[in-house]
């Protein structure tokens, strides 16, 4: 269970909440430009575009939960469990596995249009990264500047779908999930009735009839109404703080799961600011944020940088 979106202010971010049972390790990792990246079934890059994102790094590849490259286009992962459908791998050249996708496509993209025709050379197939590994079932949102593409993988190909919305959550697909969203669209901010004596805390019922449930399509339709309040600045700090609000409004807190199923939560938040490069993140058990960023770092390395994400809460005394 993932929620990402875009929110167009400040030069644009992506946000994205990471909700899974567990944590496996995940950093902040930075791979500079001339880190070579190796591929099972595609030609390796000795040098590439920089990128910034939150991976677990196994045998010096970082597996990306989502990343932003120098040019400023991103990519975020999320499970896509009931609609995902890999191709069967046939061990032949063209082949890419689904935890290659996010560095193989910022390696080389510097836009959502060059991504597109990329991916159109490529056959997703079911390649776990390790034989003792399970192969999570995925889609993604790839996103520049100025707008963002839905990649999901299903049962007559790889489907790159506009995504006017730029939220993505989980299945059902996009098709889906858009055509849900147009439901609430007489939704409106209802005006207290003033005949009746309301004291402040009753007024202003806005956005009456919006869902709050935790399901993928409740939490697509709640970002995606919300991200479209938030007002519009050129300040990168506000942009960056309401992106982390509306991330918070569809986040998992402990128990909100069934009984008898394991407790996902929201691990950690993320925003990236796409014209700095910047990386700001908050976790489950820290909520300040912090930031790594690609203007602090050598881009021309060659082997990938990582920062521990800090989950030690601390309480500032103001007495």
């Amino acid at each position: 269970m993932c929620t990402a979106l875009m929110h167009r202010t400040a030069g644009g971010f992506l946000a994205r909440n990471l909700d899974l049972q567990e944590v496996y390790g995940q950093q902040v990792a930075v791979l500079p430009r001339c880190a070579p990246l190796h591929f099972r079934h595609q030609p390796s890059l000795r040098t590439h575009y920089a990128m910034l994102g939150a991976a677990v790094v196994r045998d010096g590849m970082p597996l990306f939960f989502e990343a932003v490259n120098e040019k400023g286009l991103c990519a975020a992962a999320l499970a896509f469990e009931g609609e995902c459908v890999y191709a069967p791998p046939c061990q032949t050249a063209g082949e890419l596995a689904p935890f290659e996708l996010i560095p193989f496509v910022l390696a080389q993209c510097a836009s959502v249009e060059e991504a597109r025709r990329l991916l159109k050379t490529v056959r997703l197939t079911a390649i776990p990264f390790a034989a003792e590994e399970p192969l999570t079932p995925l889609h993604w949102i790839v996103a520049d500047r100025e707008r963002s593409l839905a990649v999901e993988p299903l049962s007559d190909g790889l489907h790159l779908t506009e995504d006017p919305v730029e939220v993505m959550t989980n299945s059902p697909r996009m098709s889906y999930q858009l055509t849900h969203l147009a439901e609430y669209a007489n939704l409106h901010v209802e005006e207290p009735c003033h005949a009746l004596s309301l004291t402040p805390f009753h007024r202003g019922f806005g956005l009456k009839g919006l869902p709050g449930d935790f399901t993928p399509s409740s939490r697509f339709v709640k970002a995606a109404f919300l991200k479209e309040a938030l007002p519009q600045t050129a300040d990168v700090t506000a942009g960056m703080l309401d992106s982390f609000r509306v991330l918070d409004s569809v986040a998992y807190l402990h128990g909100v799961m069934p009984k008898g199923e394991a407790f996902a939560v929201t691990q950690y938040s993320c925003v990236c600011h796409l014209p700095s490069g910047t990386y700001y993140y908050k976790t489950y058990a820290d909520p300040t944020v912090r930031a790594v960023s690609l203007s602090r770092v050598s881009l021309e390395g060659t082997l990938c940088k990582v920062y521990p994400m800090t989950n030690a809460f601390r309480v500032t005394e103001e007495n």
